[in-house]
């Protein structure tokens, strides 16, 4: 098994590349992160976790990202169920209120 961990740099690109697309977007989308881990590895006390890079990462899509596009920061792992749960309250909420039968497009950058 090989691991990557991206570094800052790369991740403020990724976040550049992601920002540009989203902007692009003509149905709502709405970005989720969470700051608790984006994989196994990346979760406090593992080898993956880079806190520093991780959070130029959210700055610059926070940054990028047009003004009607919420970005939510959860403090939850990618793998907790709380994370999983939020997904759906925000989707329910996404699909609801557009008062049709077809859900809106939801984009989650959720670790």
């Amino acid at each position: 098994v090989t691991l990557v961990r991206a570094n800052r740099d790369q991740l403020v690109g990724l976040a550049e590349a992601m920002a540009a697309r989203l902007n692009l977007a003509t149905e709502r989308v709405a970005v989720v992160i969470p700051t608790g881990g984006w994989s196994f590895y990346n979760r406090a006390g593992l080898h993956f976790r880079d806190e520093a890079a991780d959070q130029a990462f959210v700055q610059t899509l926070r940054s990028r990202l047009r003004s009607d596009t919420p970005l939510h920061e959860l403090p939850d792992h990618i793998n907790d169920p709380s994370f999983a749960e939020h997904l759906v309250e925000l989707f329910e909420r996404f699909w609801h209120d557009e008062g049709t039968d077809t859900p809106s497009r939801l984009l989650s950058t959720r670790s």
